[in-house]
């Protein structure tokens, strides 16, 4: 018994030019709803774009500029800032420094200093040294101290500003007591 051969006819798609035009073979023959061909025709009369479609999408881009240029200018600054912050705390520490080289009774001569200009990074600086007596209230105040010395205690207090915007500034203190340097 001899098989029966099915044969399919292949038709050539007609050619469109909004498509490519090649003329492809399809094994079925073409079938477009009312609808789809509504919506082929729509967008084969479409020649170009709108002046107001291209001012919107100038907005649109303009706004996810600026938003991004925002971002980085604001993380420039940051990081400027951080680096100024960084080099004052290792100014006022270098100055905290110095005072312990100093004797209990050379500190109070040696170290005050009111807006000493310095320079940070290449920008002006001041840097305000005060050094301060505390007396201990623990042993008591004035002439009735049990260890006989009111002045129990000096506070190294070293601030370090400098100009920006707004102005900004490190302070650090030290405590020093008679037998810090044994």
């Amino acid at each position: 018994m001899i098989a029966p051969s099915i044969t399919m006819a292949i038709s050539p798609v007609e050619s469109n030019s909004r498509f490519g035009g090649r003329g492809a073979w399809s094994p079925r023959p073409r079938m477009r709803s009312k609808l789809n061909r509504t919506f082929h025709n729509f967008l084969a009369d479409e020649s170009g774009t709108t002046l107001a479609e291209n001012m919107i999408a100038m907005l649109v881009m303009t706004v996810v500029l600026l938003g991004g240029m925002q971002f980085f200018i604001g993380g420039r600054a940051r990081l400027d800032s951080t680096a100024m912050h960084r080099l004052a705390v290792l100014a006022a520490e270098q100055r905290l420094e110095t005072a312990r080289r100093f004797t209990y009774a050379q500190l109070a001569d040696s170290l005050n200093e009111t807006d000493t200009p310095i320079f940070l990074n290449s920008r002006n600086a001041t840097r305000t040294t005060i050094v301060t007596n505390i007396d201990d209230m623990f042993d008591g105040s004035g002439g009735g101290d049990k260890d006989a010395n009111p002045l129990d205690y000096k506070m190294v207090t070293t601030t370090i500003n400098w100009i920006g915007a707004p102005p900004e500034g490190v302070s650090l203190t030290l405590f020093l007591d008679e037998d810090y340097m044994q």
